[in-house]
């Protein structure tokens, strides 16, 4: 079992940052002054983050979660926090963002320019916690040492 949900735990996180860095790339590449392009990247991170980022996310965070049991060590505490923070980041602040986007893109008004703002920003934010996150996992934080053999 536990092999099990350390699959779905590494799967979920490639599905999660690979599917960031997806969207990043072709937000990169597209063509400048394009509409139809620029509405189609929009419709395509819209679908990407609904379908594949947002249940990539739930899903290595509850894998997480049931991978470490019941927090007991203060850095796994942080973790878990961490991961409410990250989640609801996502689902209240990117996504609705990302959607406004979608339904601004033919306007190219200020409301989509602040949509987009608002996607990027929240959106760093959140990776930035998750590499945090990653450095607490890694370093262990607030243990008690264990004394050497």
């Amino acid at each position: 079992m536990r092999t099990l949900l350390k699959t779905i735990h590494l799967l979920a996180i490639a599905v999660f940052f690979g599917s960031i860095a997806a969207y990043i790339f072709f937000g990169a590449i597209l063509p400048e002054d394009d509409l139809r392009a620029l509405t189609l990247n929009r419709e395509w991170v819209a679908a990407g983050t609904a379908w594949l980022t947002l249940p990539a996310m739930w899903l290595a965070g509850l894998s997480g979660i049931l991978l470490s049991g019941k927090p007991k060590a203060t850095w796994l505490w942080i973790k878990v926090a961490g991961f409410v923070l990250i989640a609801l980041n996502a689902q209240l602040m990117v996504y609705p963002a990302i959607l406004l986007s979608l339904e601004t893109v033919s306007n190219a008004n200020q409301i989509f320019d602040d949509a987009m703002l608002r996607e990027a920003v929240f959106g760093a934010f959140n990776l930035l916690l998750i590499l945090t996150l990653v450095v607490v996992a890694v370093k262990k934080p607030f243990r008690r040492s264990r004394p050497t053999a």
